[in-house]
């Protein structure tokens, strides 16, 4: 097989879009950005949202901060969540390039051009307990 020709399948520093799908890749870290997106919350009221433990949360919000699609902010002992807007922006880009639009309209994302890039949504999930359980 020629080498030249492979496609490599492990880098060492994963690109923007791989860490922003990978960190969409699960349905928790789904579930935390819609949280987030009625604005900032802190570890300690999503850990009571979510019925999880601290390190476990902890875990999804270390994924969704490295895809850029969180910040933190740091008050006393507590940490505070947001969500990252100019990541979601750059997200609506990603999206639109994998359509196949013209780079010029994704790099421009509706903003300056006037074309209209339909904003990414994500699925609503169920955040009670689980269908069928007593």
């Amino acid at each position: 097989m020629d080498e030249s020709r492979m496609i490599p399948t492990k880098s060492k520093k994963k690109t923007k879009s791989v860490r922003f799908f990978r960190a969409l890749s699960d349905e928790t870290r789904v579930r935390i950005l819609e949280r987030l997106r009625d604005g900032e919350q802190c570890v300690c009221a999503l850990t009571q949202t979510f019925h999880t433990g601290q390190s476990r949360l902890s875990f999804h919000l270390r994924v969704l901060k490295d895809a850029g699609l969180v910040i933190d902010r740091p008050e006393g002992r507590s940490v505070y969540y947001t969500l990252n807007h100019k990541a979601i922006r750059e997200a609506e880009v990603i999206i639109t390039r994998l359509r196949g639009e013209p780079a010029s309209t994704a790099s421009s994302a509706s903003y300056s051009t006037g074309v209209y890039v339909e904003p990414l949504r994500l699925p609503a999930y169920e955040t009670g307990p689980e269908k069928g359980a007593a």
